[in-house]
């Protein structure tokens, strides 16, 4: 029975467990929880539209999958004379026969990450650290010998293509002998190898791509769709939906839409703002201290502490007068060490001011080693909102940002609740509007829920009567 199925994605790979009522089904534990035999779809979608233009099934096989795409891409083609431009995918989609095929074939630009395995974790050198020569048809390492598929001619030539559609670079054993980088290289062989795909000229346009404006929006376009509330924490009342791409940096900016929004609407300020490290940046603590007046309840984000024993910005004290810091050993800090005859205010791209210690006051400090053992200075950034961090920090050890975080727990509940009782964990209207009026029903349904709990009244003692 299973000879004579008729299938190549089946045949190619014999699967370890196979279902006698539907052998063409795959073993599949994707989905997180217990394994069984399932099919997986494919779609072709049109992103700019949310149409989908072809439909494939396929075994629960990666493989199967990816090769799928080959075939809708080729169908739409056929009967609709419609070749995408760009193909976006996860890295699955990344390998390199999948960029070959788009690249020299269709002509797609590929909007996927590149699946390579070549970048080494042991400290020793990658084959991106090495030059490749086009003309010359090899590499060359940082030493600057050659590392070719053949040292010596043929009489018949040979591509030197192995059955992985791949050709192997090698050193001279006689460079690598006496080279001084031999320990990064190659420590444990007498010469270097490195393996080339034939697509590897596809793999470039993929990571040229990657680095450019068109690639991050693409990566935005596949991403699924985040809701954010606002939620007074006192009665557990949900007072604005925003719906927003999944990215912590516009979830963190739909904070401030919906405060404004909710304040023009309702006449409505918070007192004090609840939430993760996410909103403990510099620019938002400043937004809510400085401009909202709103009390900071969460945790400072702060990458200053040092880890390797030497001495962190918190302990340089502070001198908000003379507009400096001093280090344990007295030495000043400070944006300017020369006065301009037009003031400058020093502040970087960054929204920051770097605050300079004194090359003569460090030479000779007995606190070097701990400062700045690797630069012949001291630089400390300082944010321009730091003095909304501070206030931030003095909240952190109070007894109400304890309780604020016991709070807390309410606005993850009605996540869960959202997800776990009304079953809204997949949208059904696309687009942002579409997911932003499924998010508000939602939390219109989660309000009047809440709205039931707040003014229900216990019966009547005396209408209950008891039963014999």
């Amino acid at each position: 029975y299973l000879e004579a199925l008729d299938d190549d994605a089946f045949a190619k790979v014999v699967p370890r467990k196979t279902s006698l009522s539907d052998p063409q089904s795959r073993w599949t534990a994707a989905t997180g929880g217990i394994a069984f035999f399932a099919y997986s779809t494919n779609y072709l979608i049109d992103t700019a539209h949310g149409v989908i233009l072809d439909v494939e099934a396929t075994p629960a096989h990666r493989t199967a999958e990816v090769e799928s795409t080959k075939v809708m891409v080729d169908r739409v083609e056929a009967r609709f004379d419609i070749t995408p431009q760009r193909l976006i995918g996860d890295t699955a989609y990344g390998t390199a026969p999948m960029l070959g095929w788009m690249v020299n074939e269709k002509g797609i630009e590929p909007h996927t990450p590149v699946w390579d395995k070549t970048e080494r974790k042991d400290d020793t050198l990658s084959s991106g650290d090495f030059e490749w020569n086009e003309e010359a048809n090899q590499y060359r390492c940082p030493e600057g010998h050659a590392l070719r598929s053949n040292w010596r001619p043929f009489k018949t030539p040979r591509l030197h293509v192995t059955k992985a559609d791949t050709i192997i670079y090698r050193s001279s054993q006689h460079d690598c002998q006496g080279c001084p980088m031999k320990h990064r290289c190659c420590p444990n062989t007498p010469f270097r190898k490195i393996t080339r795909s034939i697509h590897e000229a596809a793999r470039d346009v993929a990571r040229r791509i990657a680095g450019t404006p068109e690639y991050l929006r693409s990566r935005c376009e596949r991403k699924k769709v985040e809701t954010n509330y606002l939620i007074d924490t006192a009665h557990g009342v949900i007072l604005d939906v925003e719906a927003t791409p999944a990215h912590r940096t516009a979830e963190v900016e739909s904070t401030k839409v919906m405060v404004d929004r909710v304040e023009a609407r309702f006449d409505i300020t918070p007192q004090r703002l609840i939430g993760d490290t996410a909103y403990g940046t510099a620019p938002m603590l400043g937004w809510m201290v400085n401009e909202k007046g709103i009390e900071p309840h969460t945790p400072v984000w702060d990458k200053t502490e040092r880890k390797d024993d030497t001495l962190s910005s918190g302990d340089f004290e502070w001198n908000e007068e003379a507009n400096q810091y001093r280090c344990p050993e007295g030495h000043a800090l400070r944006s300017n060490w020369r006065p301009f005859k037009t003031p400058r205010l020093h502040v970087t791209k960054a929204d920051t001011i770097i605050y300079r210690s004194s090359q003569h006051d460090c030479q000779g400090c007995p606190m070097k080693h701990r400062c700045c053992p690797n630069t012949p200075f001291r630089k400390i950034t300082r944010s321009i909102h730091e003095a909304a961090r501070d206030v931030a920090r003095r909240i952190a050890g109070t007894p109400e940002y304890l309780r604020s975080r016991c709070e807390r727990k309410k606005v993850e509940m009605l996540f869960a609740h959202l997800k776990r009782i009304l079953k809204l964990d997949r949208l059904r209207l696309r687009g942002l509007s579409g997911a932003s009026d499924e998010f508000t029903l939602a939390a219109a349904v989660q309000n009047l829920r809440r709205l039931a709990k707040l003014t229900a009244q216990a019966p009547p003692i005396d209408g209950i009567a008891a039963s014999a």
